[in-house]
């Protein structure tokens, strides 16, 4: 986060404006007679993961850096604890999306869901021999 923008908060408002403006354009849109309709499927759970891994990596630059001199087994391991902090919170998100995604799932057609898969399953990598 901290490459684009000083704090986390400004990037989540950057995002908001642009999801605001997409919709004020579906409607002037819909208005306007050139739109009929849109589909809108939020996944709002990769957001919400992005925003942990954007905490966890400020919580992470607040770590002061050890003196060059200096044993660095400390510095790892205080790193280490505040990414394991977090893992709680990535769980639940996990969990709430795959709730969603059954939700979701359950409204398809088959082909609808079979596009779904193909969109949103990560391949399987191939071991080589």
């Amino acid at each position: 986060i901290s490459y684009f923008h000083e704090f986390a908060y400004d990037l989540l408002a950057e995002n908001e404006r642009i999801t605001a403006s997409t919709f004020d354009a579906a409607i002037w849109g819909f208005k306007n007679r050139k739109l009929k309709k849109i589909n809108v499927l939020i996944q709002r759970f990769h957001k919400q993961e992005d925003d942990v891994e954007g905490m966890v990596g400020e919580a992470m630059e607040k770590i002061p850096a050890p003196k060059p001199e200096a044993d660095q087994t400390a510095y790892e391991k205080k790193k280490m604890d505040v990414f394991n902090s977090y893992e709680g919170e990535r769980q639940r998100i996990r969990k709430e999306k795959l709730a969603v995604d059954k939700q979701i799932e359950a409204l398809l057609t088959p082909g609808q869901l079979l596009t779904w898969h193909k969109l949103y399953t990560p391949p399987v990598s191939k071991k080589k021999k």
